[in-house]
């Protein structure tokens, strides 16, 4: 980060003589600090660095969706399950009103 170094001086004084010593100097510390910043990020460029955040995402937003289709598909499951075992006792319950008309007489 370029830091900017101001210092009281009276109007009369400023020149280019004075003013180009502090930006060359602001210049050089800059530049020594993005040098030195890249230097250790290239140095600690690995695989997971790379691809981590990435693969975290997609690996993450898979099993979100994996398991939100699961719990859907097992609702639906459960709702046939319902309505199946709902047709069946409904069929069994005329089966004995069948078998009690035909007993009676």
């Amino acid at each position: 980060m370029l830091k900017i170094i101001t210092r009281p001086m009276k109007f009369s004084m400023i020149s280019r003589k004075s003013i180009l010593p502090m930006v060359q100097h602001n210049l050089k510390s800059s530049s020594n600090t993005v040098a030195s910043s890249t230097e250790t990020s290239a140095n600690k460029l690995t695989v997971w660095n790379v691809y981590g955040t990435p693969l975290t995402n997609i690996f993450l937003w898979g099993s979100i969706t994996y398991m939100g289709l699961q719990v859907l598909w097992w609702k639906l499951e459960f709702a046939e399950l319902i309505e199946e075992t709902d047709n069946k006792i409904a069929s069994l319950e005329k089966e004995i009103e069948i078998l009690k008309k035909s007993k009676s007489y």
